[in-house]
């Protein structure tokens, strides 16, 4: 679905923190993700999540968060090691 919308899924995680689960979504795009960008995922998956066939994927309540990678982007895939090339990282 992501993928649909003209971005890269860079990380997904599903977590209990201080205040409960959390699905994470971490989106990128080339020249960055916005704002709109980052709500038109969050409706997305919601809707999906809560569709006919999904609604017990995720049991109990959690937050959804979809954001962009930001300073301390993951590199996660080999496309992420190249995109960076020359640039300083830390490891």
């Amino acid at each position: 679905m992501v993928r649909l919308l003209g971005l890269d899924l860079v990380k997904l995680e599903f977590r209990r923190e201080k205040n409960g689960l959390v699905l994470r979504v971490v989106i990128d795009k080339e020249g960055g993700v916005s704002v709109h960008d980052c709500q038109l995922v969050s409706n997305e998956l919601g809707t999906t999540l809560l569709g006919e066939g999904y609604e017990d994927l995720i049991p109990g309540p959690y937050h959804l968060e979809v954001t962009s990678p930001g300073v301390d982007r993951p590199l996660v895939r080999e496309e992420d090691y190249r995109k960076h090339l020359g640039r300083e990282v830390k490891i």
